[in-house]
């Protein structure tokens, strides 16, 4: 039996049909910008790229050179951020604050806002701000949130596989950019409550409190992998 014209399949041919007959001209290239700008957040790199991106798979489809269109992506960002769709400093901020409250490291955080576009002088603004007194206050902090939402190291109910699972933990941390000293003092902790009062009062962030720590654990950084 011939599949029916308005089948779903044949809708969606229709409309890709229609958009690779499309022509790539300024009012294209803004649909897809303010397309993707009105739903998420993103920086004038991102969105430069987003587009350049577009414009080389539709000049593929209409077997077109995309030199041309290409030279109209500066003005179209530029018309966003005039217009306020693109904001680099309102994007790193709401991104920063959001990996935070994940318990995302600061490292990890760094990376993400450099992929994202966002330029180096406003990661650095945003990774100061609200930093703790100490300098591992903010990163020792996030580990303490990681362990506690994952179950890892006294979090972990059962002593026996808490103990098992050792390494375990301290590459779950490792893989979110935090330093094996700080997985350590996280995973290491004797009791809840003993990490927790890291914490009391901004203090504690000095030496270790209540951690145990063997000479197996001070060997090869290996062991985070």
């Amino acid at each position: 039996m011939e599949p029916h014209p308005t089948t779903t399949g044949g809708r969606r041919r229709r409309r890709r049909d229609r958009g690779a007959e499309a022509p790539i001209d300024a009012a294209w290239v803004e649909r897809k910008a303010l397309a993707y700008t009105s739903r998420f957040e993103a920086t004038r790199r991102g969105v430069a790229q987003l587009l350049e991106r577009k414009i080389r798979e539709q000049a593929a489809r209409r077997g077109e050179d995309p030199e041309e269109a290409l030279a109209l992506v500066p003005a179209a960002v530029d018309g966003l951020v005039e217009r306020g769709f693109v904001d680099d400093r309102r994007a790193a901020t709401q991104w920063t604050d959001r990996w935070r409250r994940e318990g995302r490291s600061k490292a990890w955080i760094r990376m993400k806002l450099a992929q994202k576009g966002v330029p180096e002088a406003i990661a650095r603004e945003r990774l100061a701000a609200g930093e703790g007194e100490g300098e591992g206050d903010d990163d020792l902090r996030a580990a303490w949130q990681t362990a506690r939402r994952r179950r890892l190291g006294p979090h972990c109910a059962d002593p026996g596989r808490r103990r098992a699972d050792r390494e375990r933990h301290l590459a779950a941390l490792a893989r979110r950019g935090f330093s094996l000293d700080v997985a350590r003092r996280v995973i290491d902790a004797e009791s809840v409550e003993a990490g927790e009062a890291m914490f009391a009062d901004d203090a504690g962030v000095g030496a270790p409190l209540g951690f145990t720590t063997s000479a197996d654990d001070a060997s090869d950084p290996e062991d985070t992998r």
